[in-house]
């Protein structure tokens, strides 16, 4: 048995990079995982984690995405006890150069979505208890040249 054993976990950006590192090393301790992510098509999932984990589309920066993700993840596996804020995303560029729209998909993306997430975790984790991890790039606390972030 691992140390997830019958855990239910969230985990946003999990279909690639560090956030399907999370899922894989989540499922191998027993948890069943619920991917929260972007892309339309999550191929072979259930066949790859023999049904230990499920993907559900989610836009971390809408809030009805937010709750229909977390039912979905409840109705197939039970009360969600972990939640991963994982999901972020950057885009390049100068200040000067950086639209109003692009700004503000960060902003959402990497503040909004984690509150959003948190602040739906919070309620439901009330009664049953759980974990919330939220994850940040370092860049976030010392940006460098060419993000929108960055003054130079």
């Amino acid at each position: 048995m691992g140390r997830l054993e019958a855990r239910v976990a969230l985990v946003t950006g999990g279909l690639r990079g560090i956030g399907r590192a999370i899922v894989d090393r989540f499922v191998a301790e027993g948890a069943l995982v619920v991917i929260g992510d972007l892309d339309a098509d999550a191929p072979g999932l259930d066949q790859a984690y023999a049904g230990r984990v499920g993907y559900v589309r989610l836009d971390v920066t809408s809030s009805a995405d937010w709750s229909r993700c977390w039912t979905a993840a409840q109705a197939r596996y039970g009360p969600v006890t972990i939640l991963v804020n994982n999901a972020g995303t950057t885009r390049s560029g100068s200040i000067a150069d950086t639209s109003d729209d692009d700004w503000r998909l960060v902003i959402d993306t990497n503040l909004f979505g984690p509150f959003a997430g948190c602040r739906l975790a919070v309620q439901a984790m009330a009664e049953t208890g759980g974990v919330i991890v939220n994850i940040a790039s370092a860049r976030g606390r010392r940006p460098g040249p060419g993000q929108c972030a960055d003054f130079a």
